[in-house]
């Protein structure tokens, strides 16, 4: 990558992160760079395809994470460990979470099919959790009612509350909270 496809990243990932993505656009990265539009056009066509490298970078973060998860030794704590990383990600990475998670920014199809994309994975990712428990008879719920669609819809929702109201950090034991949350989700 060129140094200024680079700083172009750079500076994007640095706007998300501290003025959101309604505030992310061309005109801004080229001022922040001093350097002219057509020179950022050079790189990038638009301000989706620099979203999309974005959220390329947030999904490989988001994915590392979930893949630690599986080193639990039962189903129910990988599982739980899976929607605990969903937590954690929300924590850090609040913009990469917005940005993966909440729908707003979808003008452009491209930036559209990537992010559901992501979605899928992640969702597929819960969904296998949930299969393993089912199987292992560590859950009380059955197929029917519990879903990676369904536990990961709760979690973001749940989430992006806690993100709505500026709350990132429990005042408590964050893990217990959590876990008190998910075994009402689980059993």
């Amino acid at each position: 990558m060129s140094d200024l496809k680079e700083n172009i990243i750079s500076s994007a990932r640095r706007m998300l992160i501290e003025d959101g993505i309604e505030q992310l656009s061309m005109r801004n990265i080229a001022i922040e760079l001093d350097v002219s539009a057509t020179a950022l056009y050079r790189h990038f066509k638009s301000k989706s395809d620099i979203l999309i490298q974005l959220a390329e970078e947030a999904n490989e973060l988001f994915m590392s994470g979930l893949t630690k998860s599986l080193s639990a030794k039962n189903a129910k704590d990988r599982l739980t460990n899976s929607l605990l990383v969903l937590h954690q990600f929300s924590n850090e990475q609040p913009e990469y979470y917005l940005m993966l998670f909440q729908q707003h920014y979808f003008d452009d199809i491209n930036f559209y099919v990537t992010i559901r994309k992501y979605k899928k994975s992640i969702i597929r990712f819960i969904d296998d959790r949930v299969d393993e428990c089912i199987i292992q008879k560590q859950s009380d719920k059955s197929a029917v009612v519990l879903s990676g669609f369904h536990l990961f819809s709760a979690m973001n929702g749940y989430l992006l509350e806690l993100l709505d109201e500026k709350k990132y950090q429990y005042e408590g034991d964050e893990k217990a909270e959590l876990n008190k949350f998910i075994e009402k989700l689980i059993n």
